[in-house]
């Protein structure tokens, strides 16, 4: 038993016993930044908020190396990861926002805002009900970025194809620098 009223003589200090000490509280605080400040997703997840809205062609767009950095999740098919940022894709109609506002009503908490992805359906602005509803739904997502409408790609067989077209390289560079601009400016929370 330890008696407080006895010295003991002290042994010789360890070597590195006081960078030990440096060496642990650097670890700490290491830990205590990697907690504090969530990580970074590690990539993308596409969901596509109705049938043929352009899910897999803005997949090729985001990922024409197909690395791995953009991936597919079928709506309603698998959990979403949470280790990718969330981006929905819909149609400029008005069935597409509709179903887009679907979407968002039932979006899991666990998961942050999505950025939508809005693929012009024709040459010429959405119709008022679109934007009506996109301004609506604002609250609901991270930010927003439109494909515009390019004729090249109907004449696509399959997504895969896409990335011999010039235009739609041009455009999966300028959709990438910009979802990579919403992403850094947003905080990444579902409360944000």
């Amino acid at each position: 038993m330890f008696d407080s009223s006895t010295t003991y003589p002290m042994t010789a200090p360890m070597p590195n016993q006081d960078g030990g000490r440096a060496i642990q509280d650097a670890r700490m605080a290491r830990l205590r930044d990697r907690l504090a400040v969530p990580p970074k997703p590690a990539g993308l997840v596409v969901i596509g908020a109705h049938g043929g809205a352009g899910a897999s062609t803005v997949v090729t767009l985001l990922d024409p190396g197909r690395t791995g950095w953009a991936v597919e999740v079928p709506r309603g098919e698998g959990r979403i990861p949470v280790t990718r940022h969330p981006i929905v894709v819909a149609r400029s109609t008005a069935y597409g926002v509709a179903m887009l506002a679907q979407l968002l009503t039932s979006w899991p908490r666990r998961l942050d805002r999505p950025c939508l992805v809005l693929v012009a359906d024709a040459p010429v602005p959405p119709p008022f009900a679109v934007s009506f509803r996109l301004a609506a739904l604002h609250a609901q997502i991270s930010g927003m970025v439109l494909v515009p409408y390019l004729h090249r790609l109907r004449t696509c067989d399959s997504p895969a194809d896409t990335v011999r077209l010039a235009v739609a390289t041009r455009a999966g560079m300028q959709l990438r620098i910009r979802l990579v601009e919403l992403l850094d400016a947003d905080d990444g929370g579902p409360d944000a």
